[in-house]
């Protein structure tokens, strides 16, 4: 995953995605199993419930979802498929897109209004 530049990775069970594994739970397993965690298996790390949304879901809903689990990646599915993930990054880059346009156009409104 380090090597790669990539922070969690989708778990798959009969084809289709039913977790994520992230930095963070490896990090907990080692803190909590020791040297064993590397022998035991992903469904042991993995959470039994897999926080997903679609690709009609609102990034507001992704955010909600992200702050109320405290998670940082998300997976988009479709028809139970994997359609993407969306990352932390993402929806605060869409954030502060949102905010500077805002902001562009109020102060454009101000301008005119002169």
């Amino acid at each position: 995953m380090q090597y790669h530049g990539i922070a969690a990775l989708i778990v798959m069970g009969g084809g289709r995605p039913v977790g994520i594994l992230s930095e963070g739970d490896i990090v907990h397993a080692i803190s909590r199993y020791g040297d064993a965690a590397l022998q035991i298996t992903v469904s042991h790390i993995v959470g039994p419930k897999l926080i997903s949304v679609t690709p009609q879901d609102s990034v507001k809903r992704a955010m909600n979802l992200m702050t109320n689990n405290r998670i940082r990646h998300l997976p988009v599915l479709e028809n139970g498929h994997l359609a993407g993930i969306v990352s932390l990054g993402d929806v605060v880059k869409h954030r502060l897109d949102e905010l500077e346009l805002e902001t562009n156009v109020l102060r454009d409104v101000y301008i005119a209004a002169r």
